[in-house]
């Protein structure tokens, strides 16, 4: 979403915000534990993943026009961005981990969503965070628009970024049965995200010419 306020003619205060949150659930069946399996009459058990995304991006400029007597116009500006993202998962499976069943048959969920196959597990993942990351960066762009009525218009633009990003730790949550006391125990490991690495870079945006219909009030 974005939205101007014209403080004059040629000159206005523009911000700009975006928000994608997703769930997906992944489900798959495997064999259920049994001591007496009926290969006639076979018992399956469910796995399930949970994938949870989320990305904002709030963003906020001037932006200045020529030809604001005519129906075609030139804008052009720059604007601060700032930005978070998230990926979590969370997994539950049907079969037991338990002083009968130390490695159950599981399934191998992918990281970022999906299953890789099935097999026996003694150690297997429940939860799984890929590491916040944040963004800060600075657009220049340039663009036109053209007024198809008196207070509607069709824009395109495109624009040059700088940038940063800060990656944040990994987190992973795994059970594995203990021998020694004959429990599950729940086993936390956390690791930098790339190696630790921050990002910087530069780029073209909007190649691919989307274009904008804008109302004015």
């Amino acid at each position: 979403f974005m939205g101007k306020y014209m403080k004059t003619a040629t000159m206005a205060y523009k911000v700009r915000f975006l928000a994608n949150v997703y769930s997906n659930t992944y489900n798959n069946y495997v064999a259920k534990s049994s001591a007496t399996p009926n290969p006639l009459l076979p018992e399956f058990a469910e796995d399930q993943q949970v994938v949870n995304t989320a990305a904002f991006l709030l963003g906020g400029g001037i932006e200045k026009r020529r030809g604001s007597a005519t129906r075609l116009q030139g804008i052009y500006g720059g604007e601060v961005l700032l930005g978070y993202s998230t990926n979590a998962e969370s997994m539950s499976y049907g079969n037991a981990m338990d002083a009968d069943y130390n490695a159950p048959t599981s399934t191998f969920f992918n990281t970022g969503g999906g299953v890789g196959g099935s097999g026996s597990q003694s150690s297997r993942v429940i939860e799984r965070e890929l590491g916040s990351t944040f963004f800060a960066g600075a657009r220049g762009y340039v663009g036109v628009e053209y007024f198809i009525a008196p207070k509607i218009s069709l824009g395109a633009e495109v624009g040059y970024t700088l940038g940063v990003q800060l990656n944040g730790n990994q987190r992973t949550v795994s059970e594995t049965f203990d021998a020694g006391t004959l429990q599950t125990v729940n086993v936390e490991a956390k690791t930098f995200r790339n190696q630790g690495i921050t990002g910087f870079g530069m780029g073209l945006d909007n190649a691919n010419a989307g274009v904008n219909l804008n109302f004015y009030f």
